[in-house]
């Protein structure tokens, strides 16, 4: 079903008079609001109204060549807040504050145990263990040591696209001869390796998995060359849910899947950016299913990155640069506003309380709610009315629940929802 993207989003990309128009392949947005973007020829960084772009970084103890970035993993530590970007010339960990990158650190084959020095992807888990996707296997960063895990069957030394990470330490891996699985035991290291592919796991469109996504109920999204598949469960010939190939989709080849606040679901495809309503299912897809392209005011129809922001802002990353898209109902001059964010959290990390002062708001009420980084609801630990120079004290000791490691804090105003993440020391 075609429908007119102002109709539903208001594209809002072209704001700055500097918009760049590079090869976007990733992009995250920091707690400060700096939107940092890897590209095919390093790196961009917005702040405020103004990009600048870089290919360079100075490292600690030397100046950091970046190639490709691929890929963009935020990383928040008691050192403080730091992002991981997946090259072509190894993987980059970078430290930065609200004045931009203070220090870095590049691993490399030659300085290092990490499988290849080109990197397709990075991702990290609950457990803070850091996951590179390569074209020599998936190397895991856990503390200060690489452990790789290239031997799937019936994959050997493969090129690997994506990896993600379920909730009960399955990690499912993306490569172009099917589905790696493994689990992590915190004994053993990986175990159970197996791999998913055709004609077996009947549900996938194809044996090349170009993305893999696990949203908030835990479901396993797949995409290929030739559609995407969502599939539930750890058995892999039963309870393939939802196929979508080319009678359903105007382009199959899937870029990249991500899931909004409201349990959406979203694709970057060759031929456009695809929205699968929440409530889809294989009765009722023909009619939940949204294509935008070109033709509604995207700049490429090549989406090869999204990032969801917040309830109202998500970024995607296409061919012909970055573009910020609101959510329906907002206007552009009321985004403006919104998104100046109407209060101030602190400390993080946190030793037994976080503080929230309120600035510029009016009288209303408010919820504030804690998640693992699985999603799991930990506590709803203030519901009540705020104003202008109010300020809520969230108890976070050890015997309200709270143990030490990262969780994600969501306020909710109204017309607007701030997530970020939060340490726990």
């Amino acid at each position: 079903m075609k429908l007119f993207l102002l109709s539903l989003l208001i594209v809002i990309g072209l704001l700055s008079k500097s918009q760049p128009t590079d090869r976007v392949l990733s992009i995250y947005v920091d707690e400060n609001g700096t939107v940092w973007c890897g590209t095919d020829t390093g790196m961009l960084k917005k702040v405020g109204d103004t990009w600048t772009s870089f290919n360079t970084i100075e490292g600690n103890n030397e100046t950091i060549v970046l190639g490709q970035v691929n890929s963009l993993a935020p990383q928040f530590t008691a050192y403080g807040s730091e992002f991981w970007a997946a090259t072509t010339y190894g993987a980059t960990v970078a430290s930065y504050d609200v004045d931009g990158i203070s220090g870095a650190t590049n691993y490399t084959i030659a300085s290092s145990d990490i499988a290849s020095d080109s990197i397709n992807h990075v991702m990290l888990d609950e457990n803070n263990f850091r996951y590179f996707s390569t074209d020599s296997g998936i190397s895991v960063f856990a503390g200060d040591t690489f452990m790789i895990i290239n031997d799937l069957e019936d994959m050997g030394n493969n090129n690997y696209f994506n990896a993600s990470v379920a909730s009960n330490d399955t990690i499912y891996i993306a490569s172009n001869k099917g589905v790696g699985r493994a689990v992590y035991n915190g004994v053993d290291g990986y175990t159970g390796a197996s791999t998913w592919q055709l004609p077996y796991q009947y549900g996938l469109p194809s044996d090349s998995i170009t993305s893999i996504f696990i949203s908030d109920d835990n479901s396993q999204w797949y995409g290929t060359d030739a559609g995407i598949a969502k599939h539930i469960g750890d058995k892999g010939k039963d309870d393939w849910v939802l196929t979508l190939k080319s009678a359903d989709l105007e382009n199959t080849y899937i870029n990249v899947i991500a899931e909004d606040s409201a349990h959406n679901i979203w694709l970057g495809t060759n031929g456009g950016l695809v929205k699968l309503d929440s409530d889809i299912d294989d009765k009722n897809y023909n009619q939940r299913i949204t294509t935008f392209t070109t033709e509604d005011g995207l700049p490429s129809n090549v989406i090869n990155a999204i990032y969801v922001a917040d309830s109202l802002n998500m970024w995607i990353g296409t061919d012909l640069g970055p573009y910020l898209i609101s959510k329906p109902a907002v206007s552009i001059d009321d985004l403006r506003t919104i998104t100046q964010i109407p209060f101030s959290i602190y400390p993080n990390p946190i030793i037994d309380k976080l503080m929230i002062d309120f600035k510029t708001i009016s009288t209303q009420y408010i919820e504030v709610k804690v998640y693992s980084l699985s999603g799991k609801l930990v506590g709803i630990p203030y519901r009540g009315i705020v104003n202008s120079d109010s300020r809520v004290t969230i108890p976070m000791e050890s015997s309200e629940g709270y143990t030490s490691g990262i969780y994600i804090l969501r306020i909710e105003l109204e017309g607007f929802n701030k997530t970020m993440k939060i340490i726990k020391k």
